[in-house]
């Protein structure tokens, strides 16, 4: 981004269908003392997502089982008359894990996945000497139950849970909803929806978050 010409940043959510949207905002620090500064990327290793999917059935019953992980690093410097030379270390690893199980002729089906997510950044000048340093710990379970009984239709869903020091958040969400559908020759020909949902709060001295 320093040769004067125009360059383009863009974002994508790997292995994902063409309708996940994703944004992001890009931050600049201008140095007042210089009309330019000079940065170099060092290294940078993002290799495949390492994934594997295994099934098991009889009949309309049984489930798979989804395990995935990936780690990201990259490191590289900037150079500028007020702050001299800054070496920026990013990582990020996550795993994650899936289990989809369908039970009573296919009927019913129960979902649960965790996807956890270790993040850390540091910067260092030129001695060597620690500038920046910070680690978070992410994990975001999800568990989705869904059972069709005659006429009668039941979700309920779990989900939202993340750490990161310091401070500490934390968000506990539990959904579950209802539909009676009324049915004349095989049609539907009613529906009556109940739903309710609870949310943990916080733990002590922790902020929380959406």
């Amino acid at each position: 981004m320093l040769d004067g010409k125009a360059h383009e940043l863009g974002f994508a959510v790997t292995n994902a269908v063409d309708v996940w949207y994703v944004d992001g905002n890009l931050h600049l620090w201008l140095d007042p003392r210089s009309t330019a500064t000079t940065a170099n990327l060092v290294s940078y290793d993002a290799p495949r997502l390492a994934a594997n999917t295994t099934s098991q059935f009889d009949g309309p019953n049984g489930q798979y089982h989804t395990t995935a992980s990936r780690r990201i690093s990259a490191t590289g410097w900037v150079e500028s008359p007020s702050h001299g030379r800054i070496t920026t270390n990013a990582t990020q690893t996550f795993t994650f894990e899936n289990t989809q199980s369908f039970t009573s002729d296919g009927t019913a089906e129960t979902e649960n996945h965790t996807t956890v997510v270790h993040t850390g950044v540091s910067a260092t000048d030129l001695a060597g000497a620690v500038l920046y340093s910070q680690q978070a710990h992410q994990n975001f379970p999800l568990y989705l139950d869904v059972e069709v009984v005659r006429e009668y239709h039941e979700t309920t869903v779990a989900a939202g849970r993340w750490w990161s020091e310091p401070p500490q958040r934390s968000l506990r969400n539990t959904q579950s909803g209802s539909v009676d559908v009324g049915k004349r020759d095989g049609k539907a020909v009613s529906a009556t929806s109940r739903g309710r949902r609870t949310g943990a709060k916080p733990p002590t001295g922790a902020t929380s978050g959406t």
